[in-house]
């Protein structure tokens, strides 16, 4: 039905809307609201062991490698949206692969968000690096807000940080079996 791209875009669907046996790996649904949109037997890009919406792969296309800070929670929200439908129907699985798609979006999110917070901060001390004797309150504001940005530049690294041992040990907590090896290999090797 949709060979090209199409695009649902800012729709709040009904209730009553369905999409049975659709390939949908061509769509967008940027800012709708899909959470009591019945999708039956439909199809999704599936790639890493995710599943991959248009709407992130049109941007990575786009920007060469980047979604730019602001789209994020865009994306993020979608797949949200997604897996809260998935879960209301009981389909568990396909719930599992919008989470973690979901938090692939948001690990990444993460990165670049340390990443323009490092920048910045490299920005204001430099700026900054010999301030004149006599500040002004701005000025002594400015001085300030480079260990703001490294505050938060922190924060986001260890956030990412932990986000990503989370990811490898199990799946962002989908995979508890792949928890359980982890725990025992960590065992094995404290012992030897």
């Amino acid at each position: 039905m949709f060979k090209g791209a199409t695009y649902f875009t800012g729709i709040n669907f009904p209730r009553s809307v369905a999409f049975r046996h659709v390939d949908l790996s061509n769509v967008s649904f940027s800012g709708s609201n899909l959470e009591e949109v019945r999708l039956l037997e439909c199809s999704f890009k599936k790639v890493h062991g995710r599943y991959e919406l248009f709407d992130e792969r049109r941007v990575f296309e786009r920007s060469g490698g980047e979604i730019p800070n602001a789209y994020f929670g865009v994306v993020e929200d979608t797949y949200r949206q997604l897996k809260f439908n998935f879960e209301s129907r009981n389909d568990w699985q396909s719930a599992t692969e919008f989470f973690v798609s979901q938090m692939e979006i948001k690990r990444l999110r993460l990165r670049i968000e340390a990443n323009d917070l490092k920048i910045r901060k490299e920005v204001w001390s430099g700026a900054n690096a010999l301030p004149p004797p006599q500040m002004t309150c701005l000025q002594k504001l400015r001085d300030l807000t480079p260990k703001v940005y490294t505050c938060r530049w922190w924060r986001k690294s260890l956030e990412r940080f932990f986000l990503a041992g989370f990811r490898i040990i199990s799946r962002y907590g989908e995979q508890p079996d792949r928890a359980l090896l982890w725990i025992v290999f960590v065992l094995v090797a404290g012992t030897v």
